[in-house]
């Protein structure tokens, strides 16, 4: 509709969160299984931190000349697979993570009946992970760095950020 309006308006496409494992629910499971159990099977995605996010957001907030029209797709500074992400995150937290595949029935369960997330999040999540094996996600870029002066934050950079959410 902005688009429409010619009202000027930049857009900003975020990849897959890195943040969502340091949520609460998923963090405290984590940190007691030492697995990440996502049905994202070996998927791949550059996860961008909502921090990173901000900076971007911020920076063409303050100086949006020259944005207006652009899209631009948000990645992490590595593309990774979930094994790949446990293992970064076991190499901050000095314990061996793993990553455990959950079918995505198996992940609707859990959200529905352990977690008790409302059905419209359940179902948001179930076209996530599906979309996530299906490889929309995969991909990397430097756009966080080529607009904010600063390099997207690393999986690892992140977890050392968050680690009481493990504790």
């Amino acid at each position: 509709m902005f688009d429409w309006s010619g009202v000027p308006t930049t857009h900003i496409r975020p990849t897959f969160f890195a943040d969502w494992l340091f949520y609460p629910h998923f963090a405290k499971e984590i940190g007691i299984t030492k697995m990440i159990q996502f049905p994202f099977g070996n998927g791949r995605h550059a996860p961008i931190s909502s921090e990173d996010q901000g900076r971007v957001i911020a920076h063409l907030l303050a100086k949006p000349k020259g944005h207006e029209g652009k899209v631009y797709t948000l990645h992490g500074p590595v593309e990774m697979n979930h094994t790949e992400i446990a293992a970064a995150m076991s190499e901050v937290l000095g314990t061996t993570i793993t990553y455990a595949p959950l079918s995505i029935p198996a992940f609707k369960e859990k959200m529905e009946n352990l977690y008790g997330f409302p059905p419209f999040l359940v179902q948001h999540l179930e076209e996530v992970a599906q979309h996530y094996q299906d490889g929309v996600f995969a991909g990397t870029n430097d756009m966080v760095e080529r607009i904010t002066g600063t390099p997207a934050q690393s999986v690892q950079e992140l977890t050392i950020k968050n680690l009481a959410a493990f504790a």
